[in-house]
């Protein structure tokens, strides 16, 4: 079971990950511009087991990138 919780949340970083990624190909934003430490953060509180701080960050990233996934990511 522990196996297939970190399974989802590596599936779940890569997925949030991939997001971003298109919009730096395309050249929108500027790297410093991309949400990555909120993101980190979130999913690095996630995996420590503190749900509250996991959402704050998966939240600012959201709002950050007006991305669904993140957002639902974060409730």
């Amino acid at each position: 079971m522990p196996h297939v919780l970190r399974s989802i949340k590596r599936l779940g970083f890569v997925i949030a990950v991939s997001t971003a990624l298109p919009a730096l190909a395309a050249g929108a934003p500027a790297p410093g511009a991309l949400p990555l430490q909120p993101l980190l953060a979130g999913e690095f509180a996630l995996q420590a087991g503190r749900l509250d701080e996991a959402a704050a960050g998966y939240l600012q990233a959201a709002r950050a990138t007006r991305d669904v996934a993140l957002a639902e990511r974060a409730t």
